[in-house]
């Protein structure tokens, strides 16, 4: 069996087990309501419940970016963050990307180059500052670092390091503002040494039923790379739906709105709490 093929088997696996999960078994009514962070730009935040995982996998995702110069296209496979429940007001992550292949045209010439590997992997705490059930007004902190273990495909080369303050408010039964302000110590765009980002995301999330909902977002970041500095700007949609309180499946997009700014990134993805 090949790597590329026993990924697969692998990933497969997951689906599987995820898609055919038995909500009974993880006593799903005492439970808080499912809360996956993908597939919206911002961040949830909700914790996961003590003692239980909450596991995140993007099936796909594939992100454009042209100039007049060059197109690129990358393409992550497996996407994955684990949250673990500490306690009734912490949880433990780790993300990582098994696999990304990134394809680069040259518009003049033609040429075409292409690079795969792995990603870098995130650790995170996300402590509950109020409602860590995510109802009414709902906020957390959660600290990250990102640890250089990737490949020069879609790895980072060195390690970066940030803080998220995800907050979500209750206008009504069906209706939630979400916000997520975060600063970073990023990795230079040369791969060594770090500088300051900071911006956030903010959106207004919309239950259409008690499995269906869809998201709105807009994100802003200052980007000050010593390579140049940029603000990047992106406008997000996404669509969940819960066939079972321990199961979530889910697409969204993002879109540029400068030139600074990727053109286009979409996703499919499903969620699993055990």
């Amino acid at each position: 069996m090949t790597l590329g093929a026993s990924r697969a088997s692998a990933w497969a696996c997951i689906l599987v087990g995820l898609t055919s999960f038995n909500p009974g078994a993880a006593a799903a009514s005492d439970l808080r309501d499912l809360c996956p962070t993908r597939p919206g730009l911002g961040t949830a935040p909700c914790i996961v419940d003590a003692g239980h995982v909450l596991v995140e996998v993007g099936l796909g995702d594939w992100t454009i970016e042209s100039d007049s110069e060059t197109r690129t296209d990358t393409v992550l496979i497996g996407d994955l963050l684990v949250r673990y429940g500490l306690s009734n007001v912490d949880e433990l992550q780790l993300g990582w990307t098994p696999f990304g292949h990134v394809r680069q045209r040259d518009k003049s010439t033609g040429s075409v180059v292409r690079a795969g590997g792995v990603g870098d992997v995130t650790v995170a705490y996300k402590h509950s500052l109020r409602h860590p059930d995510g109802n009414g007004l709902s906020v957390a902190i959660q600290p990250f670092v990102t640890l250089p273990v990737g490949g020069s495909a879609i790895g980072n080369h060195d390690w970066s390091t940030g803080l998220l303050v995800p907050i979500s408010f209750d206008v009504t039964d069906h209706l939630q503002l979400q916000a997520t302000p975060e600063v970073d110590a990023a990795v230079d765009g040369d791969g060594h040494g770090r500088h300051a980002s900071f911006g956030g995301v903010a959106g207004l999330a919309i239950a259409i039923s008690k499995q269906t909902g869809v998201s709105v977002e807009i994100s802003a970041f200052q980007d000050q790379d010593p390579a140049g500095q940029a603000t990047k700007l992106l406008a997000g949609v996404s669509a969940t739906f819960q066939p079972n309180e321990n199961l979530q499946l889910d697409v969204g997009g993002a879109f540029g709105l400068n030139r600074a700014s990727p053109d286009a990134e979409l996703s499919v993805g499903v969620s699993g709490r055990f």
